[in-house]
């Protein structure tokens, strides 16, 4: 708490609100891990192998290697306040770096999209949403943050069309497909019912994607969403193995499959990964 108040009191090294913000959700869970290998964790007790073994199990709940090298800067900047304030000499995150990730699973095949798509509900409005939400991370390719920042404006359901502001590029029209319109349609319809009784005052009402209580989704609300499925794909196929299942189950995971069913029906692999 002290080290992140020095930082927002002191703008410390040029550091933003956002990375602030995230430094001290990582210190906690920082702290939380050390409850897990130290009985009663202090400054003073924390050793290289703790901060290293930390890292090692970031990495085996499938967190990607930049996430967890930027867990490790706010680990190390943490011992760094501590050595300023005389309270630690040494900084046991000083030498580290983080372990390198396990090989990437194999993309889900054609079939398990299909299976993965099929399990949302469609006749309420959680399921038409998630439903929706699965088939243009897959359909359309789309990027987390490209979905997260849909309108309705963007919308083009009669032309199958979807405007996408790519990153570093201009916004451009991205084809739906019969499967995604179809989707979309069953959403839009349980997204009206859903606001029926809501303020419009209290809404997000130009949002594409939105909560029950009508504002728009956050990053890691759709991660969940994409988790959820993948579980219960993995129940119906007997099974992945835990380390596989945690590295292939987020937003990226349609993604990538997107990429790569799209190289095996014969597209450019560079303009696909362009898109």
């Amino acid at each position: 708490d002290a080290f992140v108040a020095d930082l927002d009191a002191s703008g410390h090294d040029g550091v933003m609100v956002r990375t602030r913000r995230a430094y001290a959700t990582d210190l906690g869970q920082f702290a939380r891990f050390l409850h897990t290998c130290i009985a009663g964790p202090t400054v003073a007790s924390v050793q290289s192998e703790h901060v290293n073994a930390f890292c090692e199990h970031l990495l085996a709940e499938g967190r990607q290697p930049r996430t967890v090298a930027r867990k490790l800067v706010a680990v190390r900047a943490l011992f760094r306040f501590l050595q300023r304030q005389g309270v630690r000499a040494d900084n046991p995150a000083r030498d580290l770096r983080p372990p390198d990730a396990a090989p990437a699973p194999p993309t889900l095949t054609s079939a398990q999209i299909r299976a993965l798509l099929q399990l949302p509900e469609r006749d309420c409005f959680t399921g038409a949403r998630n439903r929706a939400i699965l088939e243009l991370l897959y359909g359309a390719g789309l990027r987390l943050d490209e979905l997260l920042s849909l309108n309705l404006s963007h919308l083009d359901l009669e032309g199958e069309n979807l405007r996408v502001k790519r990153s570093g590029a201009e916004a451009a029209q991205t084809p739906l497909g019969a499967p995604a319109t179809a989707a979309l349609r069953g959403y839009l319809l349980q997204r009206a019912e859903a606001l029926v009784q809501r303020e419009m005052t209290e809404v997000d009402a130009g949002a594409l994607f939105i909560s029950a209580r009508g504002r728009r989704l956050r990053p890691r609300t759709v991660q969940r969403i994409v988790e959820r499925y993948a579980r219960l794909l993995d129940r119906a196929e007997g099974g992945w193995e835990r380390e596989r299942l945690r590295r292939r189950r987020g937003p990226a995971t349609l993604r990538a499959a997107y990429e790569q069913h799209l190289v095996e029906a014969g597209a450019d692999p560079g303009l696909v990964a362009a898109l």
